[in-house]
């Protein structure tokens, strides 16, 4: 069976404090006596220290001290001269008294006695004084066996609650620490079945939460990245789709006009025209058609230029307000056009950009050629020019149908026809994007209610000198 994580912090920390409480059971139990009687024989030593030095130099304090580490400490103390005179005596039967070996340096030893408290087992430390005295510390081994065994006890009793309590910290501190790591994971399995939905929420300010918020960038960054992935494969598809039938396109647009012109051509050679005015009528339609594939022709150099980078354009400062004008009138009455009905917003009377004069009026006759091909008869198309932020933004408005939201992200690409009945080969839109986009603008193309809209934005000179 897999472990979790937080099975394994569990076990490893119970294991620790399991450990460690072992160890001072044991420590209690074998060695507390050991260290707590060293540190009785340190204190008394340190106190006989304190007293030997206070009586050698005649310190007035000397009784006051005496009473003091007896009182506070428990000890006995006694001084006796060198005649075997009692000087001072404190918790010490007054009928017992003890002189023994002693050197400079005192000296421990164990002793039994049988006096009116009964019979006592003591630790003994005896220093002599400069005066050939004698210092008498003692303390009771009972004593002693007491503190250390309720110290012990004490510290028996106080292991359960540890380790009820340390169990229920460590479950607390391994959910504490498993749960980041919990969610984390599931996030990173979502994000391996492409689920980009889910976000880090914790706000632990330390390296997990560090890492939830770099997999929270994370998510984000490769979310979009599939989604242009997905978007560039979708839209190389169609442009693979689109250039297999910008070829049928082009040879059928091609072979149109060619083959009406062979037949006039042939018509022409046989004398089938009896007369000049039919012979003219037939060089016109020859013209008309050879000026198609000449357009034709053109569109495709145009595009080539534009996709290689060899496009060549002359900017200068320029009245596009004016060009605007020119152009609305060129194709407001022309007499084709007189089926539909079109209009221009009124805008201001000078609109000044820098630019290539013949290139953005190839822009406005493709976006208007466009929508005279979409207008139904009767219907409308609205020429808009606004100032905005700077910027001056054309739009063609046609009234018609509407594009499918599938196809918007496609219509500027080269070939692309979301209407296979439609004019055309695709190219006037692909170009218009590529002029726009050398002029440093924006092009954009959205629905409305009853029709679309494409429109181009330019930086506008604010101040022109004439």
């Amino acid at each position: 069976m897999k472990k979790t994580i937080f099975t394994k912090i569990f076990i490893y920390m119970s294991i620790l404090i399991l450990a460690t409480l072992i160890i001072l059971i044991v420590a209690v139990n074998f060695f507390l006596d050991d260290f707590y009687y060293s540190t009785q024989e340190k204190l008394i030593e340190s106190t006989t220290d304190n007293i030997v030095n206070a009586y050698n130099s005649g310190d007035e304090e000397l009784e006051s001290m005496i009473l003091y580490y007896a009182d506070n400490l428990g000890i006995g103390i006694r001084l006796i001269s060198s005649d075997g005179t009692v000087l001072y005596s404190q918790n010490f039967n007054e009928n017992y008294s003890f002189r023994g070996n002693q050197n400079g340096h005192g000296m421990f030893f164990r002793m039994q006695s049988n006096d009116d408290l009964g019979e006592q087992d003591w630790l003994v430390f005896t220093k002599e004084l400069n005066d050939g005295g004698t210092l008498i510390a003692r303390s009771s081994y009972e004593s002693f066996e007491r503190t250390v065994g309720a110290l012990r006890n004490f510290i028996l009793y106080l292991i359960p609650f540890i380790l009820v309590l340390s169990l229920i910290m460590i479950y607390k501190l391994s959910k504490g620490i498993s749960k980041p790591l919990v969610d984390l994971n599931g996030i990173a399995i979502r994000m391996k079945n492409l689920e980009f939905d889910a976000k880090y929420t914790g706000r632990e300010e330390n390296e997990i939460g560090q890492l939830g918020q770099t997999l929270n960038e994370m998510t984000v960054k490769l979310e979009n990245t599939i989604s242009k992935l997905t978007l560039e494969l979708e839209k190389e598809k169609n442009l693979d789709a689109m250039r297999r039938e910008f070829v049928a396109r082009v040879s059928h647009e091609i072979q149109t006009p060619v083959s009406v012109i062979k037949g006039y051509i042939e018509a022409v050679e046989d004398g089938v025209y009896e007369n000049e005015d039919d012979t003219a009528k037939a060089m016109n339609v020859i013209a008309k058609e050879s000026d198609k594939i000449s357009q034709m022709t053109q569109d495709l150099l145009d595009l080539s230029q534009l996709e290689s980078g060899n496009y060549k354009i002359n900017k200068k400062i320029l009245d596009f307000g004016q060009l605007i004008k020119e152009i609305f009138d060129k194709f407001k009455f022309n007499k084709k056009n007189m089926d539909v009905i079109m209009e221009l917003e009124e805008y201001e009377n000078e609109i000044f950009v820098i630019g290539d004069e013949l290139r953005l009026e190839q822009v406005l006759n493709n976006l208007l050629n466009n929508a005279f091909n979409h207008v139904p008869k009767g219907g409308k198309i609205l020429l808009k020019v606004n100032k905005v932020n700077g910027g001056v933004v054309t739009t063609v408005y046609n009234q018609g149908s509407r594009i499918e939201e599938k196809d918007l992200p496609y219509i500027w690409e080269s070939f692309y026809k979301n209407d296979h009945n439609s004019k055309g080969v695709g190219l006037g839109l692909s170009i218009s994007k590529n002029i726009i986009k050398l002029h440093d603008g924006a092009w954009a193309v959205r629905n409305v209610s009853d029709g679309v809209e494409f429109s181009f934005e330019l930086k506008v000179v604010e101040s022109v000198e004439i």
